[in-house]
């Protein structure tokens, strides 16, 4: 269902702040109640509007002619996501999947698309978000490229555990993952049967235990991870 809520109900972050003294933007702005497995939107959709994380993890992946979607980004909460087809008034390059439930905060593409071509401060601050999100998921991309996939596949365990992850006495993490293993290959870009081995591999080494039910444990952070 969707809700209508006033500007003081989104918390103190600024760019919130300033998005909500823009015109024509506060009394249109909306909370989803989103369950996991949703499609908000897909690649070569035209925008849909501008979205935010209050709750939960979306991921952007990118679609191809074969069917593989490997994941690009994983938003967080806070994260602002939508906006780059606005700014580049193109369809989006990714398709966002709830990896999780949901809360999102949500502006129409209607409403944020007048605002944005009437009000040079929502521009500045869209651009300025904008530039942050891509060079966040440039050096994500980097930094994955460069790693072995045992250390893929304990990247992607602690991002998702950092927002879903439960903490134990032990200072181990669990982590009942939102998804099966084979959709956790598919976001890498691996087939089953590689990560398979790769979560066998992490196992023997201690880097982690798991089960079929898709519950991880994590130990204390690795040095230097």
């Amino acid at each position: 269902m969707n809700v209508r809520i006033r500007c003081e109900d989104l918390g103190h972050t600024m760019c919130r702040r300033d998005l909500c003294n823009c015109t024509g933007i506060t009394s249109c702005i909306y909370t989803r109640n989103v369950p996991a497995r949703t499609v908000l939107f897909r690649s070569g959709q035209a925008n849909t509007g501008l979205y935010q994380m209050l709750s939960g993890v979306v991921a952007l992946v990118q679609e191809d002619e074969d069917g593989n979607a490997p994941l690009v980004h994983m938003v967080r909460p806070h994260d602002f996501f939508g906006h780059r087809s606005l700014v580049a008034e193109e369809s989006h390059a990714t398709t966002a999947t709830t990896l999780t439930d949901c809360v999102i905060w949500h502006v129409p593409v209607r409403v944020i698309a007048s605002a944005y071509q009437d009000d040079p401060r929502l521009q500045g601050i869209l651009h300025r978000d904008l530039a942050q999100t891509l060079r966040t998921a440039w050096e994500h991309r980097s930094r994955v490229n460069r790693l072995s996939l045992g250390d893929r596949l304990m990247y992607f365990f602690r991002e998702l555990a950092a927002v879903v992850g439960q903490a134990e006495k032990d200072g181990t993490t669990s982590l009942v993952l939102p998804m099966s293993y084979q959709d956790v290959a598919l976001l890498l870009g691996h087939s089953p049967e590689t990560v398979s081995r790769a979560l066998s591999q992490l196992a023997a080494a201690g880097r982690l235990s798991y089960d079929r039910r898709g519950v991880v444990k994590l130990p204390p952070q690795e040095s230097g991870a």
